[in-house]
């Protein structure tokens, strides 16, 4: 199956997906100069698909129309959205939060279409049920049938608990 990475941070999920799922990877974006400077030393050590790496902001990447290009071409968009909006450890702002990118998110989902969206967040996303709905109904206004669960770094062996949300959702009417 081939995605693009939205988000791609120091590219955990990426390896996950390419690793244990067999995904192609046609794309990566990260703001963070030190994720993409990891990201760029993971393909060249071979651990992640050799594919363009979006050093910008995710508006940029959606202005210059680089998320259009993979409309029609990728089955699945991977993201990782900033968690700032709902960490425990933050001002809990939600949807307020400047750092907010869910509406930047939803928008490369609609420009592309893909069949499956898999999202990664902080499990405070599930404390904020107004903003927790909004991601689910912007999903399914835009198409898509939702599940989720939460998952911890100790349950796949990490030293630590750490958990997380997963958002997984299915375009309907694609099987």
């Amino acid at each position: 199956m081939k995605y693009l990475s939205l988000f791609s941070g120091i590219s955990g999920g990426d390896l996950a997906l390419q690793h244990y799922h067999n995904f192609e990877c046609l794309g990566y974006l990260d703001f963070s100069k030190y994720c993409v400077k990891i990201i760029e030393q993971r393909i060249k050590d071979g651990l992640l698909s050799d594919a363009p790496i979006f050093h910008c902001d995710i508006r940029r990447f959606i202005k210059e129309g680089y998320a259009g290009l993979y409309s029609g071409v990728v089955d699945a968009i991977s993201a990782g959205p900033p968690c700032q909006p709902s960490s425990t450890a933050g001002k809990k702002l939600g949807e307020a939060d400047r750092r907010n990118m869910w509406p930047q998110t939803i928008e490369c989902i609609r420009i592309i279409r893909p069949r499956e969206v898999y999202l990664e967040n902080v499990s405070g996303l599930l404390q904020d049920s107004y903003y927790y709905g909004k991601i689910l109904g912007d999903l399914a206004s835009s198409g898509y049938i939702t599940g989720w669960k939460m998952l911890s770094c100790a349950e796949l062996d990490g030293s630590h608990k750490r958990d997380r949300v997963w958002i997984v959702a299915n375009l309907t009417g694609t099987g």
